[in-house]
């Protein structure tokens, strides 16, 4: 029963969206049924907004609840392999580990006022290129960007504080202005 009437449950509803998510075609096809208990199951109408959502950049702003945004792993997966350019505004912390491992990823684009990047928070995105840091950033921690193996660019900001390892093992290649930060950890900058 793939309404989600009956015995389908909350397991099987995530398990049938992560099985709609690796089949294109057969999301189409359900989502596009004549028959409007396939059609209106949630699973499939779930699968169907983030396949449509996948296809643009990933949006983040203050009306999102992080953890209700990442608590959902089949979304957290098909983003993760996926999505190619983040835009960040009206937050203030960006939670630890939120886009670690986004292998597709290229581009960030952080708006004012953000303060801080929590530890590990972009670490091994491996297509990662640049990043500009806005005048509010005050913190980047441990490990954010470690591991961002083409990353090559970045623009500090007023930043305060960068944490050990935070960008270990990149390839960054500019040059930028320390002069407002008051901490910097161990092998920030270690290849």
């Amino acid at each position: 029963n793939i309404s989600g009437r009956g015995g389908f449950g909350e397991d099987g509803a995530k398990v049938f969206k992560q099985v709609l998510l690796g089949d294109v075609e057969l999301l189409n096809e359900l989502a596009h049924s004549r028959d409007s208990l396939i059609r209106n199951c949630p699973a499939v109408k779930e699968a169907a907004e983030l396949a449509a959502a996948l296809n643009g950049p990933f949006v983040i702003d203050s009306k999102h609840d992080w953890a209700k945004l990442f608590a959902d792993t089949a979304y957290v997966a098909a983003l993760r392999g996926s999505t190619k350019e983040i835009f960040i505004n009206n937050v203030e912390d960006i939670p630890y580990g939120a886009f670690a491992e986004f292998s597709a990823l290229e581009d960030v684009h952080i708006g004012e006022g953000v303060k801080r990047i929590s530890a590990q928070c972009f670490k091994s995105c491996l297509n990662l290129k640049t990043i500009a840091f806005p005048e509010s950033l005050e913190k980047i921690g441990a490990e954010a960007f470690a591991g961002c193996t083409k990353l090559t660019n970045i623009t500090l900001g007023n930043l305060t504080k960068i944490g050990e390892y935070a960008f270990h093992n990149t390839k960054i290649t500019t040059t930028h202005d320390l002069s407002n930060v008051t901490n910097i950890g161990a092998y920030a900058y270690a290849e």
